[in-house]
């Protein structure tokens, strides 16, 4: 081992199920590169989150605190010990971090100690986030369980904040933006053409509003718990550039008609903008980040992958679709299968449908894994994998179908969270791979 502090390399992926994975023993071979990884790391097969979604799973993994514990999860990393980035950052660390999911962003805590963030999650998420945590509260409040002052109590606090992250995002996105479209041209962060200015002042119309009354405000907007696209993400659609308005009524118009003439272009056409970064552009941009490397003090760097979270994504770009018939037969599926499939379903009705969203499941895990292939040949590359320390974990996982389920919201069996097993579980297990030639030939299992 180097007398230096060694480097740090922390990749967390969502939504990632082990059961799906070969290097815990699944037979399709899904993690080729994780395998070879861990021939020389240490493979926990032990280790707990405390709940199935990444709300409550990341305050464990980057804080090592109980999500119910300094007033609850909602608070996401405010109020908590520091976060992992801050403890490396106070060691002496550069940190680095890419957040592509709204939960480990500034606006829930989580970027104090890192000397440089890049946020390229949608703006819309902010507002999902903020109905997500009042869900609960205004459900008992309309059903007459909780009273009007505690209600009040629990989501003005929520919507004042939402109104300030609202700001701030769009402070920070303006000037990104142009460069994103560039770094990250498949997302929707990049194309979908905000005029920033707008989108200011329709937050301020809308704080104006609840300004004149709280109560008044909730009762016009929130009376239904609309999802996130029918609330302030309604108006936010016209605070767009004016010739974005004219290509989207275009491109509407246009893969209408299309559909009718082919179903399959149609649906690849209208997914091929993801709202999250492919795998293979986070490895770009965190092989840039080591590329950068100077030596003169030991690099943390953190980037969050979504590929394996719906809608399952496997390949790169704008043309990501066209690389999913590759990673298909690569895993023994049909190749013919439709990559866009997840984005358009929710729930299986069908046996067959839940056998290919399980297929475009593994394709997403193969996708994430030649990705993160391409970070550990950088490592290699420039010389930096023996003094690297790089870290590998799931988040929480997945349902695909399993009890009739999709997705992972408070759904704890051990192969939503991660291990495959038909029961439920008061804790959920999550993996973890660490690696990097810091310590040899110690895998323990």
């Amino acid at each position: 081992m180097s007398a230096t502090k060694p480097n740090v390399l922390l990749l967390s992926i969502d939504a990632l199920r082990a059961d799906r994975m070969s290097v815990y023993g699944y037979r399709r071979p899904t993690t080729p590169n994780l395998e070879r990884m861990a021939e020389s790391a240490i493979v926990c097969e032990n280790a707990l989150t405390l709940g199935p979604f990444t709300q409550i799973a990341c305050i464990q993994l980057f804080t090592s605190s109980r999500p119910l514990s300094y007033g609850g999860y909602d608070n996401g990393a405010f109020g908590r010990p520091d976060t992992i980035f801050k403890r490396f950052n106070d060691n002496g660390y550069r940190t680095w971090g890419m957040s592509t999911v709204h939960w480990v962003s500034p606006y829930y805590g989580y970027t104090d100690g890192l000397d440089q963030h890049v946020a390229v999650f949608h703006l819309n998420t902010l507002i999902g986030m903020a109905v997500g945590n009042m869900r609960d509260t205004l459900s008992l409040y309309h059903s007459g369980v909780i009273a009007e002052d505690e209600m009040l109590n629990k989501v003005v606090p929520n919507i004042d904040r939402l109104f300030d992250n609202l700001m701030q995002y769009s402070d920070y996105l303006r000037p990104a933006v142009p460069r994103y479209k560039i770094d990250f041209p498949g997302t929707k962060i990049s194309t979908d053409d905000y005029d920033m200015d707008k989108v200011q002042a329709a937050v301020i119309k809308h704080r104006r509003e609840f300004e004149r009354g709280h109560l008044n405000y909730i009762h016009r907007h929130l009376d239904h718990l609309p999802e996130s696209h029918e609330w302030i993400a309604h108006d936010l659609r016209y605070c767009r550039t004016p010739s974005k308005l004219i290509r989207e009524a275009a491109f509407r118009v246009s893969n209408a008609l299309l559909k009718r003439i082919d179903p399959l272009a149609a649906n690849r056409r209208a997914n091929k903008v993801r709202l999250s970064v492919d795998a293979h552009t986070v490895a770009d941009a965190v092989c840039t980040q080591l590329r950068k490397h100077d030596g003169e003090a030991p690099f943390f760097i953190w980037a969050h992958i979504k590929d394996t979270h719906r809608p399952y994504v496997s390949g790169p770009g704008l043309k990501w679709f066209e690389h999913t018939p590759r990673y298909l037969k690569a895993l023994g599926y049909p190749d013919d299968i439709d990559p866009t499939l997840s984005f358009r379903t929710s729930h299986a009705k069908t046996d067959e449908v839940r056998d290919k969203l399980s297929a475009l499941y593994d394709a997403a895990v193969l996708s994430t894994d030649e990705a993160v292939g391409k970070i550990l040949a950088t490592l290699s590359d420039l010389g930096l994998d023996d003094n690297t320390m790089v870290a590998f974990v799931g988040d929480h996982g997945e349902e695909i179908g399993d009890h009739g389920d999709y997705g992972h919201t408070c759904m704890e069996y051990e192969h939503n969270a991660i291990i495959g097993a038909d029961q439920p579980l008061d804790v959920t297990r999550y993996n973890t791979v660490l690696s990097g030639g810091i310590s040899k030939d110690n895998r323990k299992k």
